[in-house]
């Protein structure tokens, strides 16, 4: 049985099919124009998120993911995407640009809460924003279990949460049992760790939000005024 505290994609990726189908494009999107912008996709994964900020026009993007492997095929089938390969705390506390844009696609609750906020606010150039997605509602305490087929595979799975920490067992026709934990990050946290030099705006859709988290003292490259503006359909 594996057991992984953040996902090493060569396993998560075939036992999470079902969630990573929060389309990146559509994260990206809610980040508002990005003609131009810089961009830094935190745990960027086989960096779906990436390529989507380079085909609505970035200028440069950095991707940074733990996972070596994983990165450096991102790297060598597009070479306009600058890479590096560790956590994101130590990305954060080293990286010697500033961004117009941070995306975390599907993955903010692996790292938030062991990241210290000034790290992110520094990344970013005044009105550069932070977007990320994440649950918004709290796991059940008792373990509840469920089947369905995705992709021709049978799946069962059990979700639960202990304290602050969230377990997801899952199991899979062909595949080893994979045993996944992370945190659950009520939205108040979230408020109190982002909102002191962070303008925040929560869009709900569903069971998930995302967070568009806009550095005070600048406008946002594309000009897209989220205090102003009713979010995107």
């Amino acid at each position: 049985m594996t057991i992984t505290p953040t996902p090493d994609h060569w396993n998560y990726d075939p036992h999470y099919t079902r969630y990573l189908a929060y389309d990146p494009e559509a994260l990206v999107d809610r980040a508002g124009a990005l003609s131009g912008a810089t961009v830094l996709d935190l745990a960027c994964g086989p960096g779906r998120a990436t390529l989507a900020a380079l085909e609505r026009g970035a200028r440069r993007v950095m991707a940074v993911d733990f996972v070596h492997d994983t990165i450096d095929r991102l790297a060598r089938e597009h070479t306009e995407i600058t890479v590096r390969g560790c956590d994101v705390v130590t990305a954060l506390q080293n990286l010697p640009e500033f961004y117009d844009l941070v995306l975390c696609h599907q993955a903010i609750n692996y790292w938030l809460l062991r990241c210290p906020a000034n790290l992110i606010v520094n990344r970013l150039k005044p009105g550069g924003r932070f977007v990320f997605n994440t649950i918004n509602t709290a796991p059940p305490t008792e373990p509840k279990s469920w089947d369905y087929v995705e992709e021709g595979r049978r799946f069962h799975e059990t979700l639960y949460r202990v304290g602050d920490t969230i377990y997801h067992v899952q199991t899979a026709t062909g595949l080893a049992p994979h045993i996944n934990f992370f945190d659950w990050i009520p939205r108040e946290t979230i408020r109190r760790l982002l909102g002191e030099k962070l303008d925040l705006v929560e869009l709900v859709e569903g069971n998930t939000s995302v967070w568009i988290c806009t550095r005070r003292g600048g406008t946002p490259a594309g000009g897209y005024d989220w205090t102003q503006a009713a979010p995107p359909p």
